[in-house]
């Protein structure tokens, strides 16, 4: 057996044994396994994939290199960087062969630490390496915010007397996440003390800092950076494009297209800092 089928045999049977890769059945890995079960696979074909997975993670990597170190040099110039030549640059295996230069001399007690750290990862970030994980093998599909409902009133009756998961009472007010989807206490209102802790590993763990919440009762999002809140706007209006904030006018509210993209846009290049909204130091999850 070649020394790669030794490497990938053993990443193998981690993946088989391991607890958390084991629990996730969601419809993309499933298509992944099928994928994978379907295909022919042979030594060569297996190494080409590889490598074609790796480009982008090596193309980082060399830019990274080239900018702590400051080296002078002509990869960048050419735009379609092999693997050899990027494996040559970072002097991680030698060219036309896939011998990697491991750090000592015990590769798979290497192998295994990489994957306790792994592991240890998916227990304090549960949510992010679900998200890494579900990113399909052929496509990258960019981030996606929580797809809501055209009318208000299906959203609100979805979640009206909608009760905790952990205590069963029906929180005062809760939000939802439009990044992951999950339901929240709003503004310290907690029903519990474990919705309380579960407020605080969510503020840490979802959205990386950024967190972006529909309040159900007002129909408001609100936008929580560094400990810092704001009232962005309400994604839902009613026909004449008017608010209906806390519901207290009671028209049928229906979803606006043009705020929805314009706040998912917002998340993605990260300008929440730069528009005008009033920021204050009242956290809108912890205690």
């Amino acid at each position: 057996i070649s020394e790669f089928s030794k490497y990938v045999s053993h990443v193998i049977k981690f993946v088989a044994k391991s607890k958390f890769l084991k629990t996730d059945t969601s419809k993309s890995l499933v298509e992944n396994a099928q994928y994978f079960m379907k295909k022919i696979w042979t030594h060569e074909s297996a190494k080409n994939f590889i490598e074609t997975r790796c480009l982008h993670f090596l193309n980082i990597a060399s830019l990274l290199k080239y900018y702590l170190y400051d080296e002078n040099t002509s990869i960048f110039n050419n735009l379609t960087n092999s693997f050899d030549n990027l494996i040559n640059y970072l002097n991680i295996a030698d060219s036309g062969k896939f011998t990697l230069k491991w750090p000592n001399q015990k590769p798979f007690e290497t192998i295994d630490f990489w994957f306790y750290e792994l592991e240890k990862s998916c227990e304090r970030h549960n949510l992010q390496i679900h998200n890494l994980l579900n990113l399909s093998f052929d496509h990258y599909h960019f981030p996606q915010l929580v797809k809501l409902p055209y009318s208000y009133s299906d959203l609100f009756n979805k979640y009206l007397n909608k009760k905790c998961k952990f205590c069963s009472k029906v929180p005062r007010e809760l939000a939802v996440c439009l990044v992951c989807g999950d339901e929240l206490c709003f503004k310290c209102n907690f029903c519990c003390d474990m919705m309380r802790d579960s407020n605080k590993k969510h503020t840490n763990l979802c959205g990386a800092g950024t967190l972006i919440l529909l309040h159900i009762n007002s129909t408001y999002v609100y936008i929580e950076r560094n400990k810092r809140s704001a009232v962005w706007a309400s994604l839902y209006l009613d026909e004449h494009g008017e608010e209906d904030k806390d519901l207290k006018r009671g028209k049928p509210l229906f979803l606006n297209e043009q705020r929805y993209n314009l706040l998912r846009s917002s998340w993605y290049s990260h300008t929440f800092d730069y528009q005008s909204l009033k920021w204050s130091y009242n956290p809108l999850l912890n205690y």
